[in-house]
């Protein structure tokens, strides 16, 4: 399955204040994959589902692996606003 992100989509990188001295949040490695992740919530996939995707989409961007686990962690188990 492909999924478009439609151009103009609004979304963020929403990682906590505090953390951003260790994953910035406008590192762009990180951007397409928020875009997709919050894409996909919002066509209501399921937030786990959603979160491995985002997972494969930061691994394919380059990503390290330790970074990619701990931020698949934060999407699929929280809901930062």
């Amino acid at each position: 399955m492909i999924v478009t992100v439609p151009k103009g989509t609004i979304f963020d990188v929403s990682i906590p204040r505090p953390l951003w001295w260790l994953f910035d949040p406008h590192n762009p490695a990180y951007l397409k994959a928020a875009a997709l992740h919050d894409t996909l919530l919002l066509r209501g996939w399921p937030r786990t589902t959603a979160g491995a995707e985002f997972h494969e989409a930061l691994r394919a961007d380059g990503v390290a692996l330790w970074r990619r686990l701990v931020m698949w962690l934060a999407v699929s188990l929280f809901r930062f606003q």
